[in-house]
């Protein structure tokens, strides 16, 4: 296996998956958004299906939904595919003991903890780079770790691009319901 091949991936993953959730939130109709979340959920898929960092991603997807993150066409279209590739290829590499422990850090992560020595760990995401650090010492695998760093220097790349190309702010357009609300407010 390339392991540099899975570090790209997990990259790619990492960048699609932040650049399909800003279109999301800032509601702003780009093909290239579908695009960027149907490789996100085909990368992903692949990662957890023929990958050893099948228990890492799997354990990604599944705190993504229990933390109901997956609140968008976008996100949808990435879970679709993801799930299409994890019932059509058979999943290789996964280990229970990784997956638990990846997943109670990856759900932490993605759920706001207002607990003080968490916060910190919570607000930038660190719980799921330390597990895969714990692992990487426990398995002697640093793929792990790896994979994750990556895959955050992806996701915080597409960040850094939004900001760069659409703003600090995010522009909303207004959907029915807001028009209805500013029209009660003129009244």
């Amino acid at each position: 296996m390339d392991y540099l091949v899975v570090l790209a991936s997990c990259a790619v993953a990492g960048f699609c998956a932040k650049f399909s959730d800003e279109i999301a939130e800032r509601r702003i109709p780009m093909k290239e958004a579908v695009a960027a979340a149907l490789l996100w959920g085909a990368i992903s898929g692949l990662l957890s299906s023929a990958t050893p960092l099948s228990s890492l991603f799997f354990a990604m997807a599944v705190a993504s939904i229990l933390a109901a993150k997956f609140d968008h066409e976008l996100h949808l279209a990435a879970l679709g595919i993801f799930a299409a590739i994890i019932f059509i290829l058979p999943v290789a590499y996964f280990s229970p003991w990784l997956f638990s422990i990846f997943l109670v850090a990856a759900l932490l992560d993605e759920i706001e903890l207002p607990v003080g020595g968490l916060k910190l760990f919570t607000d930038q995401r660190l719980l799921l780079p330390a597990a895969a650090l714990v692992a990487g010492v426990w398995t002697g695998e640093w793929i792990f770790a790896l994979a994750v760093i990556v895959f955050d220097l992806g996701y915080r790349g597409a960040d850094a691009a939004a900001h760069r190309f659409f703003g600090r702010a995010i522009l909303v357009a207004p959907t029915a319901s807001m028009k209805k609300r500013a029209a009660k407010k003129r009244k």
